[in-house]
């Protein structure tokens, strides 16, 4: 039967491959009101609205990102320094070694933070990281994303970011494409044991937010292409973590 009713509903009927009567609307441009926000040239119009109500006026469907459950590590010293124009030095001291980050803000007009330097340069930094991920522990607060369920109420839908494919996380966030790959064909069972630790931690955050949160769907940040992720490498070790 196809669905008919109001935003919300029309949504989630297309997100679960159910009949639907009109197509929705969901725009994302929290990156545009991010940029302009900082800049002061939201329009008049919108100036003074929250992100949600901006979607109402003009005519959208709300996806709102909510968040049940945070993580936190305890055991892993962390410690910053501003190195001044823009650039942040984030060093981690772990029981297998200090692993470093270094965030930069951008020199355009977005005022974007972007990072510079992974945490991994080469397999010797593999096994801090791998006490890292294992020293991840959880926290569960269901009470924000039900404020933000009841705020969005039935014109749009709250969801959940949940981890991405380890091999992604890996890959995109950990050492960077370049080096990632190559150390994963260089040393495949090192990166493969970080891949297995991953996949874990990754599993127990999805488990207690499919326990915890009142937010009807959660989203995985892949930003998956086929140059970084082969068919092959799609079926190695995507599907198994999405099945």
């Amino acid at each position: 039967m196809t669905v008919t009713g109001g935003k919300r509903e029309q949504y989630l009927a297309a997100l679960v491959n159910k009949p639907f009567d009109r197509l929705t609307w969901a725009p994302n441009f929290d990156y545009w009101l991010q940029v302009n926000k900082a800049n002061g040239t939201v329009p008049p119009a919108y100036r003074d609205m929250s992100r949600n109500d901006i979607v109402r006026a003009v005519g959208g469907t709300i996806w709102s990102r909510v968040k049940t459950v945070t993580s936190h590590m305890p055991g892993i010293g962390v410690q910053t320094t501003g190195l001044g124009q823009g650039r942040w030095r984030h060093v981690y001291h772990t029981p297998a070694g200090d692993l470093t980050t270094l965030h930069v803000t951008a020199s355009g007009e977005d005022h974007a933070v972007f990072l510079e330097e992974h945490l991994v340069k080469t397999a010797e930094d593999l096994p801090a990281l791998l006490a890292m991920i294992r020293a991840t522990r959880f926290k569960v607060n269901a009470e924000p994303a039900a404020r933000e369920l009841a705020a969005v109420g039935e014109d749009g839908i709250t969801l959940e970011p949940c981890p991405c494919v380890p091999f992604i996380q890996f890959g995109k966030t950990d050492a960077g494409w370049e080096a990632g790959l190559l150390m994963w064909y260089d040393h495949r069972a090192k990166v493969e044991e970080v891949l297995d630790a991953w996949t874990d931690v990754s599993l127990e955050e999805i488990r207690l937010t499919a326990q915890h949160s009142p937010a009807p769907m959660i989203t995985l940040g892949d930003n998956m292409d086929q140059l970084m992720v082969s068919p092959d490498l799609f079926r190695r070790y995507a599907l198994p973590f999405y099945e």
